[in-house]
């Protein structure tokens, strides 16, 4: 029998209008083959679910028959056992989507890439990797922002420890808002880990500076703090950082730069410096020319 006369079958067993004939002939087909049996409380199930989700909302149609005697027979313990297993699955399924760390990222803006294939969301635990000339932004299960550079590869860690959120960062770089609350809000990378509550920063990996015989192919870390403060543990050292404060740390957890502000205060001292050894320098001449005279 083709699967259209079944369907006919159902549909009229359904409606309240089959024969006996067209009875006892979907009666031999249930009773012969489990794939029909299936998709005929499959079809039970289904109206179920739909008039509890609509109610009233759903067309009205005649009701549906109740089975055969011999139709009973069998189809109330499978069906019994189908609602059963419906349930549990459901339960399960809600369950573990409710938990925050198995729940998806929402992707804001930019494209992204998960397993080779473009993706609109990330679940928790899984790498992926911008792709495109903009960045992406990622709503975290936090509610924080994450805006991560072209070319980034990272994954929203499922079980970050301690920490509420952790980010594990492997190329690339990102800016973070995060929201205040509860437990911290952590960057790890393989150069050093970055540890904030309640505050805008930026973690960048780029290759180490030159000029150090050992550091090719080797990675560095910039931090840029613009809110709040952040702790940086590299190279088994730890040191806060304040907003304002900007640092790149190396693999051995040394310090390759100061902040901005530093780094003018220090040449503006010396040109100061230097000023002053011109000044002496030219004191000097006139002195040279008068003893001359």
């Amino acid at each position: 029998m083709d699967a259209d006369r079944f369907e006919m079958l159902l549909d009229r067993y359904q409606g309240g209008e089959a024969t006996a004939e067209e009875t006892a002939e979907l009666e031999k087909l249930l009773r012969d083959e489990p794939t029909k049996r299936r998709r005929f409380v499959e079809r039970v199930l289904l109206e179920v679910q739909l008039r509890k989700a609509f109610g009233s909302n759903l067309p009205m149609t005649r009701p549906v028959q109740t089975p055969a005697r011999s139709l009973r027979r069998w189809f109330v313990p499978f069906a019994a056992m189908a609602a059963t297993l419906l349930l549990t699955v459901s339960a399960f399924l809600a369950y573990q989507w409710s938990r925050p760390e198995t729940l998806a990222l929402e992707l804001l803006a930019g494209n992204v890439t998960t397993g080779g294939q473009e993706a609109q969301r990330i679940a928790a635990g899984e790498w992926f990797e911008v792709v495109g000339a903009s960045p992406a932004v990622l709503r975290l299960t936090d509610g924080s922002r994450a805006e991560f550079e072209p070319t980034s590869k990272a994954l929203i860690q499922r079980d970050p420890g301690d920490a509420r959120q952790a980010i594990e960062l492997t190329q690339g770089g990102g800016k973070f808002q995060v929201v205040h609350g509860g437990g911290v809000f952590q960057v790890k990378t393989p150069v050093g880990n970055v540890t904030a509550l309640g505050t805008a920063f930026s973690v960048k990996l780029q290759p180490q500076r030159k000029g150090k015989a050992d550091a090719k192919g080797k990675l560095a870390m910039n931090v840029l703090v613009t809110e709040g403060s952040v702790r940086v543990d590299a190279g088994g050292k730890s040191q806060i950082l304040g907003a304002g404060k900007n640092r790149v740390f190396g693999d051995d957890g040394q310090q390759n730069n100061r902040d901005d502000g530093e780094q003018n205060n220090q040449n503006n001292g010396k040109n100061e410096q230097g000023n002053k050894n011109n000044q002496n320098n030219d004191g000097k001449n006139e002195q040279g020319n008068q003893n001359n005279r």
